[in-house]
């Protein structure tokens, strides 16, 4: 029947290490930087990683070391990019994008509406702190080095946090928290919240 190989949901949020040695068995190299890239992403579970890593091998058997836009480019078929797109228009105050991937994602996974919450609430929790950051006069390179992001995604979360005052992320932070428990114990209109959530996210404050 040839071998099986079984993976597991990763115990570890951000397994780099584990993404770079079955990088290097497939005979690609990859930084850590780019692996976290890869991991925020697709997310923690070793198996989807290993299919990327699979398809990146394949495209690319003769790179010296992975890329930020060669990852970037092979993941977008991925069902997480989508979810990540949809946080990242919500940042762009792109509402009509982030309203097409919410439906789009609802319809897949209805009962998908608590992680796409926590995914809004994390990156916005991320653009507060750099917002408080950038208000106090630090500079980019300290600001990045504070996240510990690879630098193609730290680079983007400033860029999408200078598009909120500190005052309007304060609010959508605090509007986040008060819709938690409507959304947990109101399931049935996770799709009505949600978007009311963001309405309230890509409104401009005067």
């Amino acid at each position: 029947f040839g071998n099986v190989q079984r993976f597991i949901a990763y115990d570890n949020d951000n397994p780099s290490d584990w993404v770079r040695r079955r990088a290097g068995g497939k005979g690609i190299r990859i930084s850590p930087q780019v692996a976290g890239m890869l991991i925020r992403v697709v997310g923690n579970d070793v198996g989807d990683l290993d299919q990327e890593l699979e398809k990146l091998s394949l495209l690319h058997p003769d790179a010296s070391e992975l890329t930020e836009a060669m990852v970037a480019e092979a993941v977008q078929g991925h069902r997480h990019f989508s979810v990540f797109a949809m946080v990242d228009a919500l940042a762009q105050r792109d509402l009509r994008k982030a309203l097409d991937v919410l439906q789009q994602q609802l319809e897949q996974a209805p009962r998908e509406h608590v992680r796409l919450y926590m995914l809004v609430v994390q990156q916005f929790r991320r653009l507060l702190l750099i917002s408080s950051m950038l208000e106090s006069g630090k500079p980019q390179s300290d600001i990045l080095k504070k996240l510990g992001l690879p630098g193609f995604i730290g680079k983007q979360a400033i860029t999408q946090a200078r598009q909120f005052k500190y005052a309007e992320l304060t609010r959508v932070y605090a509007l986040l928290g008060k819709m938690e428990l409507r959304l947990k114990f109101e399931a049935e209109l996770a799709g009505v919240l949600l978007r009311e959530i963001f309405g309230n996210i890509c409104r401009k404050t005067r």
